[in-house]
């Protein structure tokens, strides 16, 4: 029973939220915007789980790119 409620929420529910976010923008955008959660994983570990080992250069570096990459793809597919 555990296991089928796990399985729903992990896999309907994201893949659920995904495709709704294809459709309020476009594929794209919906996809990058996954890898959104690699900075935010980042600023957990900082802020949320005090991890003293997170703050190195190529930490930074990659979520500054990640995050830079979300906002070039928005401003890249931004209307007119």
């Amino acid at each position: 029973g555990a296991l089928m409620v796990k399985g729903l929420f992990d896999n309907v529910l994201s893949d659920y939220l995904w495709l709704r976010a294809v459709m309020l923008t476009n594929a794209t955008v919906a996809t990058v915007g996954l890898g959104m959660t690699i900075p935010l994983a980042f600023l957990s570990d900082v802020f949320w789980l005090h991890k003293p080992n997170v703050w190195n250069i190529w930490s930074v570096l990659g979520a500054v790119s990640v995050l830079s990459g979300f906002v070039f793809v928005n401003v890249g597919n931004a209307e007119p």
